[in-house]
């Protein structure tokens, strides 16, 4: 597995990347404290850390990892993505991340399924899926509600069968969410293209 330490993150101006830990704030830290907060979510999409994931894409790679807990907010609001230690090439095999930024293969992948399946353009864009619905909503994927002792479970059968959680935010960030989870960009760089042209900042100003 490719592994990025301490000083050998690739580096770009258009890549923001957390090597300094030190006064800077999770998303998820901010929204627990903060379900609601517009400026999130225009920092989120200002900054679009879909460009970054992008650029990765171009590398050759795929983060891998990809969750609240590995994006952070610093001092000028700007949102940067951490914690490379599962960064790997594109169609190399998918080992980690929490069920809710990932998502088991169902019957479309035939013998496949029930696996998480290779790196790439799908496993990047579900998670960033779930981030976006996470700040845009102030909730995690299904986390508002109760499924029962198997609450786990029933979120990652879900999520393999395509049942996601209803969009009504009125936002056009709802129909990215959507195309993300059913994985309809054909690259990361084409989700962050959709991004620029179809997200208007000021809808999220407060």
């Amino acid at each position: 597995m490719l592994r990025f330490g301490p000083g050998h993150i690739p580096s770009s101006q258009s890549f923001h990347c957390y090597k300094d830990f030190v006064q800077e704030n999770r998303i998820f830290d901010i929204l627990t404290q903060h379900p609601t907060c517009p400026e999130l979510v225009a920092s989120f999409l200002r900054f679009d850390n879909a460009e970054g994931i992008a650029w990765l894409e171009s590398l050759g790679l795929a983060h891998g990892d990809l969750k609240p807990e590995n994006v952070l907010v610093d001092k000028q609001d700007r949102v940067k993505i951490g914690d490379f230690d599962y960064t790997n090439f594109i169609g190399s095999e998918f080992e980690v991340c929490i069920p809710l930024y990932r998502r088991l293969l169902g019957s479309e992948a035939e013998s496949k399924e029930g696996t998480t399946g290779k790196l790439g353009a799908r496993t990047e864009q579900f998670a960033l899926g779930s981030l976006f619905y996470y700040i845009n909503y102030g909730v995690e994927v299904y986390d508002d509600q109760d499924f029962g002792e198997d609450h786990g479970l029933a979120i990652v059968e879900r999520l393999q069968r395509m049942m996601f959680p209803r969009l009504d935010s009125n936002s056009v960030l709802d129909s990215i969410i959507d195309d993300c989870w059913h994985g309809r960009f054909q690259s990361v760089a084409a989700l962050s293209e959709a991004i620029s042209q179809q997200c208007d900042l000021r809808n999220y100003s407060s």
